[in-house]
Parts: C-alpha cells; structure tokens; sequence
C-alpha cells in the first residue's frame, strides 16, 4: 500500500525467506539505486497487473534484459511473514520494451505476485490478495 500511495514509479522485490532485516549485500537495492541515480527512474517496473480465467498476466517495462520468471503464491491466511509462499515457473515473453509474464493461479490461492529475474537481480509486481 506504501508503495502504491507514493508519487511516480516504484519498484519492489519481494523475495520468500528474505524477511525484512535481510542480508544487505543482496544485489537489488543497490541496481534500484544505480538505476535511479543513473536513470532517474527505476530498473524494472509494472506496467500492469490483472487476474482473469485464473491466469496470471503481468507487465513489465525493464531497462535490462529479463532471464525468467516466476510465480509466487500461498493457500495461507494471516502476517504476510508467516506464510508458506510456494515459486512456481512462470512463462516470460519479451513484446518490443515490455516483458508480458503469465501463470495458472492454482486452486485455493490466497495471495500471488509474479517475480522476474536477471541473474541475481529480482523485481516484483504489487502483491496480490484473492477475493
């Protein structure tokens, strides 16, 4: 909510096990902050978002080519931290300067983001709670 409240684009990586007081050499803070200082604007961002027919389908506009992605998922209720979040692979297909991923939701998911990845690097899209 943070995120999508603050003014102009915004990245995010969320990573399963990485908790909040994570290992600070971990590689995505510092290419947000080369990309921003570089760029003026962040590396990799969501352009959309949208769940339909139990599909998946994100959007993302990146500066940097995009090795895989992933889906993130969980059947749990309750603190985000104390769920069991399942990755799951994800299709990623490159359209001009987007990247389009797509996934099946399975059955009985409470919440889901999609992750892309470039080597090391890792960027989300918003989390999602299912109805």
């Amino acid at each position: 909510a943070c995120c999508r409240a603050a003014a102009g684009p915004h990245m995010v990586a969320l990573v399963p096990g990485m908790g909040h007081g994570h290992d600070f050499r971990a590689p995505h803070g510092y290419a947000f902050a080369e990309s921003i200082v570089r760029d003026g604007t962040p590396w990799c961002v969501q352009a959309s978002a949208a769940l339909a027919d139990d599909t998946v389908r994100v959007e993302f506009a990146a500066t940097k080519p995009l090795d895989r992605a992933t889906l993130v998922t969980t059947a749990d209720r309750g603190f985000t931290g104390d769920r069991k979040w399942t990755e799951s692979p994800a299709t990623l297909e490159r359209h001009a300067d987007r990247w389009l991923v797509t996934a099946p939701l399975p059955a009985g998911t409470t919440a889901w983001f999609a992750n892309v990845h470039r080597g090391d690097l890792v960027a989300s899209s918003d989390y999602q709670e299912c109805e």
